[in-house]
């Protein structure tokens, strides 16, 4: 009886643990934790939520010291104990867990970060060295042999004041490019014209043939600047290897790096106006080219910046760019890179952005600030809207480009001042195709990853793969790991010593 009242004792302990544990769960809900819970819940919902958690940490408590003063206790209530001590324990840990390596994590990274540097020197040197690590753990260092880009460019379709032509080339022999180019047609056709690139994202399941990308690139075009959208690596017509593959990252990096080249290619493009945006992975591409590439002068990433959240794709975290030598960042610090040029970050309250308005926009205001531009990076936020390129957020991107590239935004907008996209005409998948039955895909393209990684290596003289630091945990998962094996070895060890009966 003693021992098995010794294991009650045990279990009191536990819960008034599991009490204090939930009670400061409800202090960190209203101090450390409150900006990101009033971001997710409304403020009734969130006292609701922390006044439950108190009165169960207070029933934990009173629980526990039930437990302590017990001379005895039926055999059939341990179970129930036993699981009302799992609970009180395991929840707080598991939110301190989750929130701490999730949530917080990004505002702990951060404010880690933000020792680094204050002045611009500090920043530049900071910058080349995470751009350099993107680069190399992208596996593009050396970059590549530009070779030719062999673009075939066909099927002219006219719709007003803006054309659409199918288009596929070489980003590397046999690895190929599929994409639309939209043109300003008409009186507004005339003179050189901003360049913007609108890669597609993952919500996207028809790729580029989306009407979301079509409406982005067709007001782009009336608004008078020559656009591209292109396939992700294997979606769309980009099937040559599979997408969810860590080397996708690597193609669509380069991918991105040769259309800007065809873009610029030319004779109506204008070099010094060069944007890119897209959304959630169209969003990567965006920050991560305007990270390494100093071509691009105007960025728009979309529904895509957060500093705890890397992406769901392996061709968005799948290699290693985000820690190197010398260096690990976040996909904050990562769009920073784009600092001083003009950057509008498109946020919502729907997905990881949720945070960009009190998180990532000041960290990354601060950097721009170093130059005094601070207005050059500007965060449009829509709190009750979803994870996509939706028309207000269209909306905000178009006035952001037309008042960057100098362009007229009455040619595309109503009295309202907003995108009239009536204009815009949706074309078909094969009206829009780049490989038809007239111009088939070349029987040298290449397939499976393999082959393509070797033709690309090959463009690059003395690569070698690079040697990284091992990527530690973040957060409290260590530290729960460690409480956790340490509370295994007490309960094994008191096993060894007492034979309790159930």
């Amino acid at each position: 009886m003693q021992r098995y009242m010794t294991f009650v004792k045990v279990l009191g302990i536990s819960l008034l643990a599991g009490a204090g544990l939930l009670g400061l769960v409800v202090i960190l809900g209203m101090t450390r934790y409150s900006p990101f819970l009033n971001t997710y819940l409304s403020s009734t919902v969130v006292m609701a939520v922390l006044g439950g958690l108190l009165g169960f940490a207070v029933f934990a408590a009173i629980g526990g010291i039930a437990l302590l003063k017990a001379r005895s206790l039926k055999k059939a209530g341990v179970p129930f104990i036993i699981l009302f001590v799992t609970f009180a324990v395991g929840a707080p840990t598991a939110l301190f867990t989750i929130v701490e390596t999730q949530v917080i994590k990004g505002e702990i990274d951060l404010a880690r970060i933000s020792t680094l540097y204050s002045t611009a020197p500090e920043w530049e040197t900071r910058a080349e060295t995470i751009r350099q690590g993107i680069l190399r753990g992208a596996e593009l260092t050396p970059l590549p042999a530009r070779t030719p880009l062999n673009a075939t460019i066909h099927s002219l379709r006219v719709h007003g004041n803006y054309s659409v032509e199918n288009v596929y080339f070489e980003s590397f022999p046999g690895f190929f490019v599929t994409g639309n180019l939209y043109r300003p047609a008409g009186p507004i056709a005339a003179g050189l014209h901003p360049v913007i690139l609108v890669p597609h994202g993952h919500h996207n399941h028809n790729a580029r043939f989306e009407q979301e990308i079509q409406q982005i690139a067709t007001s782009f075009a009336r608004l008078g600047a020559n656009v591209f959208t292109y396939d992700m690596v294997g979606k769309g017509e980009s099937n040559q290897t599979e997408h969810e593959r860590a080397f996708t990252l690597t193609l669509q990096l380069w991918n991105s790096m040769r259309v800007l080249d065809f873009m610029l290619g030319l004779n109506d493009s204008d070099p010094s106006r060069v944007g890119m945006t897209g959304a959630s992975g169209g969003g990567t591409q965006t920050f991560l080219l305007a990270a390494v590439d100093s071509r691009l002068n105007i960025s728009a990433p979309v529904v895509m910046v957060s500093s705890y959240i890397y992406g769901g794709c392996p061709c968005e975290n799948g290699m290693p760019i985000h820690r190197g030598n010398g260096y690990a960042t976040n996909n904050a610090e990562i769009a920073a890179l784009h600092a001083p040029q003009p950057m509008l970050l498109v946020s919502d309250g729907d997905d990881w952005t949720r945070f960009t308005p009190v998180l990532e926009f000041p960290f990354i205001q601060r950097i721009y600030g170093f130059y005094g531009l601070v207005n050059n990076v500007v965060n449009a936020h829509f709190p009750s809207e979803e994870h996509d390129y939706g028309v207000s957020k269209r909306n905000a991107s178009m006035h952001f480009f037309a008042d960057q590239f100098g362009l007229d935004i009455s040619r595309i907008e109503d009295a309202s001042r907003s995108i009239n996209e009536t204009a815009n005409v949706m074309e078909t998948m094969d009206t829009m195709r780049a490989f038809t039955g007239a111009y088939p895909r070349p029987v040298y393209a290449h397939q499976g990853e393999e082959s393509i990684r070797s033709a690309l290596h090959a463009l690059q003289p003395g690569w070698q793969p690079a040697v990284y630091p091992v990527i530690d945990g973040g957060g409290l998962v260590p530290i729960v790991s460690c409480v956790g094996l340490a509370a295994l070895s007490v309960i094994a060890r008191s096993r060894r010593k007492m034979k309790y009966r159930f």
